[in-house]
């Protein structure tokens, strides 16, 4: 694990910053919010580990509404409601789910205080032409394990993650899972809003084979101020690598 950007982490703002009032980061509740596949039960792993650093925080994970419109704005307009009410917290966004957090961190109606964002992008990570194949129907086939271990848990990855990924991938469905991914490979950077001047994790995994290192590297242009750190994991690093996941986070919000 190679950190970088230590000194400090907080996003450039292209459109100026609001004041924000200082609160102590260990008290705030953690907000969590999934990848593509929309569960909260693969963060178990992670906020497992968490609670070693933590046990007395509040964790908060999230699942993506499957029943709601799926494009980003629609999705921060469904979370705001709910997030607006818990005061200051601190917001952890999973690959799919980070556009929608940075879209979260420009709403002046959350008190967001620090962002962390594991395995993400902030424009389309693949050849957009993707989303002209029958994405429906690729998504209610079963996905073979081979291609699992290859995209997201890594060759080496046991058969039990292999088949909880497996069953979340096919409890979300296939019209969702395509709506998802037909809004992740139509984004643009453009797309995305100014946010205020807060702290910044990225957790970037080494051996992502989802996201091309291009994606991962105009993801930290993006963010010049972020802190950084690099874990030794496929795609998700979160159910991968929970432990050196929840320390770097520990650090970051100590």
């Amino acid at each position: 694990m190679v950190r970088r950007n230590t000194g400090s982490f907080c996003f450039h703002a292209r459109h100026g910053s609001l004041p924000i009032r200082r609160v102590n980061p260990t008290e705030l509740p953690l907000v969590l919010l999934p990848g593509l596949h929309g569960s909260v039960r693969l963060f178990d792993d992670v906020v497992g580990a968490l609670r070693n650093h933590f046990p007395h925080r509040k964790f908060l994970p999230l699942p993506l509404p499957p029943d709601t419109p799926q494009d980003y704005p629609s999705l921060r307009d469904y979370f705001i409601g709910r997030l607006e009410r818990i005061g200051p917290f601190v917001l952890l966004a999973e690959s799919f789910s980070a556009p929608l957090a940075l879209h979260l961190a420009a709403s002046p109606r959350l008190a967001l205080r620090r962002l962390i964002l594991a395995g993400a992008f902030c424009h389309a990570p693949r050849c957009a032409a993707i989303r002209l194949l029958p994405l429906r129907g690729i998504f209610s086939l079963r996905p073979p394990a081979q291609a699992i271990r290859h995209f997201l848990t890594g060759k080496h990855s046991s058969k039990q993650l292999v088949d909880s990924v497996r069953s979340e991938i096919q409890l979300t469905g296939g019209e969702v899972l395509a709506a998802r991914v037909r809004v992740m490979l139509s984004l643009t950077e453009d797309e995305l809003p100014p946010v205020p001047q807060i702290p910044v994790l990225l957790l970037q995994a080494n051996r992502d084979a989802l996201l091309p290192k291009e994606a991962r590297a105009t993801l930290e242009s993006h963010f010049p101020d972020a802190r950084i750190e690099h874990i030794d994991a496929p795609h998700l690093l979160l159910q991968t690598a929970p432990e050196a996941c929840a320390e770097a986070i520990a650090q970051f919000i100590r």
